[in-house]
């Protein structure tokens, strides 16, 4: 059954790379999208869709804040990023670069079955939104293209992915501050940085993350498993309530980790990470990791660990990890 959406601009597709100046809007209700939960609007968005591919300034497809039955099923974005990817490598003299889908200010959205192939930056954003379900989709872009996050969540509430395969250049699902109940199940995530609570602490009046589950999931040739990382500066932001279970590892270089000196450049703030990680808990994980000299290492546990800033962590399982240099608290 289609759910309810109330957004605004709900979900922007972005057909177009973005450039400094503003891209069109192509509504789709200017196009016959009726939100009256009974009308099928396809034929609407595929108007719009082509209207926009037709532009010849960057574009957009957008559903304008009116309540809205909205569910996105199967279909195929490639958004073609090589030449924008190239460009970051070379040069910092590039356009901002584009999101392929965005969901701001929503609730009540089903994604099924989409692909997304090649974004120039993040394939899927979640901002400011609640009840997102996204299913059996597939994400897609080389390992070596920047910042290319799988799906990306800031802000928001009840965001639940399940059955997806994610290989990207950047994390496969990362969670940002003030986003809290985001569930994840079978999840095949490599290449890519693995799955990311963070990056978090990047402002002092930061919004905190909890409640985050990510369950029964493969990680295959990625350059973390599960992850928590906050910049090291001052900050009232905090994760709490992180439970990652059943997760198997496959030549995972760190397969865990909460990093608080998080430093992907050179202009790092170098300070004390003022965000608290508390609650989280590890629990049955398997596989092989790469220790530092390349070898192949297997680990595996049915214990549970849970790790606490202040009560430190329960249940050695740093035996497991020790040898292939990859558990780092």
């Amino acid at each position: 059954m289609p759910r309810l959406a109330t957004c605004f601009w709900a979900i922007l597709l972005v057909l177009i790379a973005a450039v400094f100046s503003p891209a069109a809007a192509y509504n789709v209700v200017n196009f016959g999208a009726r939100g009256d939960g009974q009308t099928d609007s396809t034929a609407a968005f595929l108007r719009a869709w082509k209207a926009a591919c037709s532009s010849a300034t960057p574009a957009a497809v957008s559903v304008p804040r009116e309540r809205t039955w909205l569910t996105v099923v199967g279909g195929t974005f490639d958004a073609k990023g090589s030449k924008f990817w190239s460009c970051r490598r070379g040069t910092n003299n590039c356009p901002v670069g584009a999101r392929s889908i965005s969901f701001q200010t929503c609730s009540n959205v089903v994604v099924s079955g989409l692909t997304s192939l090649n974004s120039q930056t993040i394939h899927i954003g979640i901002n400011e939104s609640s009840n997102i379900k996204i299913q059996n989709v597939k994400i897609i872009a080389p390992s070596g293209s920047p910042n290319t996050d799988g799906i990306h969540i800031a802000s928001s509430r009840g965001v639940t992915i399940t059955s997806s395969t994610i290989r990207t250049g950047d994390d496969c699902v990362s969670v940002g501050p003030g986003s809290m109940n985001v569930y994840m199940e079978k999840i095949g995530c490599g290449p890519g940085h693995g799955i990311s609570v963070g990056s978090l602490g990047n402002s002092f009046n930061e919004e905190g993350v909890q409640n985050v589950t990510v369950i029964n999931s493969v990680f295959t040739k990625t350059e973390n498993g599960v992850r928590v990382k906050s910049w090291a500066r001052p900050s009232g932001g905090y994760a709490q309530n992180l439970n990652f279970k059943n997760l198997i590892m496959r030549n995972v270089a760190n397969p865990i980790i909460i990093d608080q000196q998080y430093c992907p450049d050179y202009s790092c703030p170098h300070q004390s990470s003022g965000v608290r990680v508390s609650q989280v808990t590890y629990k049955k994980h398997k596989g092989h990791v790469i220790d530092t000299g390349g070898d192949d290492v297997p680990v595996q546990s049915e214990q549970s660990m849970q790790w606490d800033q202040t009560a430190g962590y329960q249940a050695d399982l740093c035996g497991y990890f020790e040898k292939a240099n990859s558990f780092i608290l």
